[in-house]
């Protein structure tokens, strides 16, 4: 990903507004090349743990921090009745995500869910936690 001086000036920052925004901005910028060179690279931890989750009867997923949607067909082979939807704060991912993948995306913060209480069954967070400045709500 190529990250200009003052972004990476601004994401050694503590200030986590910020940061998250410039990160979600070169994730963005750098989407295509992230989901061909470094996705495989992560994948196939992420893929590992695919099946310790409740995903068999899953009717609602939430793949938190989706990036380039790498993850779903995997989730899709535990879970191909489920309906699948990512979440990343980064637009270029999800537009990745929505043409290779063909998943539908939102928009938005892992620490602040657009989504409501209770209106998934089981949400998927991989490689997301230590980009949040707080994971207590991601978690949450």
């Amino acid at each position: 990903m190529a990250v200009t001086t003052s972004t990476r000036r601004a994401l050694s920052q503590p200030d986590g507004g910020e940061r998250f925004r410039l990160l979600a901005a070169a994730y963005s910028v750098d989407a295509a090349t992230y989901d061909e060179h470094w996705s495989p690279v992560i994948l196939p931890a992420a893929e590992s743990l695919i099946g310790a989750l409740p995903l068999a009867d899953a009717g609602r997923i939430l793949d938190v921090g989706v990036g380039a949607g790498g993850l779903v067909p995997a989730i899709r082979t535990v879970a191909p009745s489920a309906s699948i939807v990512g979440i990343d704060a980064a637009e270029g991912m999800l537009r990745i995500a929505q043409s290779r993948r063909g998943l539908p995306g939102v928009v938005g913060d892992a620490s602040a869910l657009p989504v409501a209480d209770r209106s998934v069954d089981v949400a998927v967070l991989a490689f997301v936690l230590f980009h949040l400045a707080d994971p207590h709500p991601g978690l949450a």
